[in-house]
């Protein structure tokens, strides 16, 4: 396929390291993928949500947090150094939105990847808002690793079940990040769908970047980090740990400055470091199984996926280790402990290179996917 001019609708605004390689990464594998064409983030970012990634405002003295202020400019630095944007827009109307590419004159759109497909709030329980690429839309429309993780409740989706399926249907290629997402447009009987997994994997950023890479050293057991988007619940795992007095605990250190620095390099780099990851967060586990021996353990919050279908679920359930995605219930800590206790003990070099084979294998498999899309 020949495009004059490719347009990417995603995430790419959020103060956020995954929100960021993904879009990223999108953008590369579309500049690999068509040499040719002019490639570039629309830079949509409607006003409200905009708004809500500045946390770096204070309602009282000094104002401003600093630290915040820092990334959110570094966030920028890394993008003027690497990508290239459309016009800003920031408007909150569909119709407005729809206006607005247009006018950009893409010859395709590649929607995604992340939780584009999402019913939230934060866009007014709106379906199909514009990362569905609604009706209107000029140019060929294609998903790459769309999700609507987390899925909580299917009955929004079906619902408008006759106006998803009548703007997706319009699809040249719907590529979905996780079985959740899968299954959810299965019942929407939505054609052609596949499955790809995410741009992170699919990208090898680690050599664009120049990030630290570390597979070689002995399997270490004792520096732990912890980062839970639940804090009680991390402060609730961390305690339970730190009673047993076998772990060192690490954060990470924000070393961007207001006016230089890289966050975003500085942040992955310090993931060969770390020994034990415990997360809930799909990307940080997936920066760690890329970047390091690290043992891997994703914890799936009841609060956050009522049921046990997550995509970091998913994802070790591809990866053919399912057991390294930990469940926990309410009131259930005794048994995650033990759960996280349990799998720092068999840790160990084999189940390394399992890991490692195993991660290879899936990323090369979706690579293939990737290279059969025209």
């Amino acid at each position: 396929m020949h495009f004059m001019k490719i347009g990417i609708l995603t995430f790419h605004y959020m103060i956020n390291q995954g929100s960021v390689l993904q879009a990223y990464c999108v953008y590369n594998i579309l500049k690999e993928k068509y040499p040719s064409a002019e490639v570039e983030i629309i830079d949509l970012i409607p006003k409200n949500r905009g708004d809500n990634e500045k946390n770096y405002k204070k309602n009282s003295p000094p104002f401003i947090r600093f630290d915040a202020l820092a990334r959110f400019r570094s966030m920028g630095r890394f993008w003027n150094k690497r990508v290239r944007f459309s016009p800003k827009n920031e408007s909150m109307q569909l119709s407005e939105q729809i206006k607005f590419i247009n006018d950009q004159g893409y010859d395709a759109i590649f929607t995604g990847s992340d939780t584009v497909w999402m019913d939230s709030d934060k866009f007014d329980h709106v379906l199909p808002h514009i990362y569905f690429l609604p009706t209107g839309i000029k140019a060929k429309k294609y998903a790459i690793a769309a999700s609507a993780d987390p899925l909580k409740d299917i009955e929004p989706y079906i619902k408008k079940s006759d106006e998803l399926r009548e703007t997706l249907t319009g699809f040249e290629s719907v590529l979905l990040r996780d079985k959740l997402t899968f299954e959810l447009m299965e019942k929407l009987e939505i054609p052609n769908i596949k499955q790809i997994c995410d741009p992170t994997l699919l990208f090898p950023f680690e050599k664009s970047l120049k990030i630290r890479v570390e597979k070689d050293k002995p399997i270490e057991k004792k520096k732990i980090h912890i980062h839970l988007g639940n804090k009680k619940a991390k402060k609730i795992i961390k305690t339970l740990l730190e009673e047993t007095g076998k772990f060192e605990f690490v954060e990470f250190n924000e070393k961007s400055g207001l006016f230089s620095g890289d966050h975003i390099v500085d942040y992955l780099n310090e993931y060969v470091d770390i020994q034990i990851l415990i997360t809930d967060r799909f990307h940080r586990s997936i920066f760690a199984l890329k970047l390091s021996k690290a043992l891997v353990i994703n914890i799936e919050h009841f609060e956050k996926n009522p049921t046990p279908n997550s995509k970091g679920r998913d994802l070790f359930t591809k990866l053919g280790m399912p057991q390294f995605c930990l469940r926990y219930e309410k009131s259930g800590e005794a048994e995650l402990i033990n759960g996280i206790l349990n799998l720092i003990s068999e840790w160990d070099e084999d189940l390394f290179l399992i890991r490692n084979k195993n991660l290879g294998l899936f990323i090369a498999q979706n690579q293939q996917v990737w290279n059969e899309i025209k």
